[in-house]
């Protein structure tokens, strides 16, 4: 899966991190600065990019399959919006 490669990406950097603050002795080095800016593009950029694609299928999906029914399509599009904000919420909040 591409999140698992993403993930192993970001693990392989931050050893490489490691590695290299061992090496050159300060984390203020050039190297050691712009490897450390590598899994901010990961984060930024390939994980929205695919948490968009998979809240645009599930939203074609429940849209051609109650295209007939309006209120039960909306009602799931509440359910699926209160479930995503939900979990984003106690994901946060676990961080803090």
């Amino acid at each position: 899966m591409v999140h698992d490669d993403a993930l192993n990406k970001v693990n392989g950097l931050r050893q490489e991190l490691i590695e290299i603050v061992h090496e050159k002795g300060k984390f203020t080095d050039d190297e050691v600065v712009q490897v450390s800016q590598l899994p901010d593009i990961t984060y930024l950029i390939i994980f929205p990019s695919f948490l968009l694609f998979y809240a645009l299928v599930i939203a074609l999906v429940v849209h051609f399959l109650f295209r007939k029914n309006l209120i039960l399509r909306n009602y799931i599009f509440l359910g699926i919006a209160t479930a995503a904000v939900l979990v984003s919420y106690y994901k946060t909040k676990e961080k803090a």
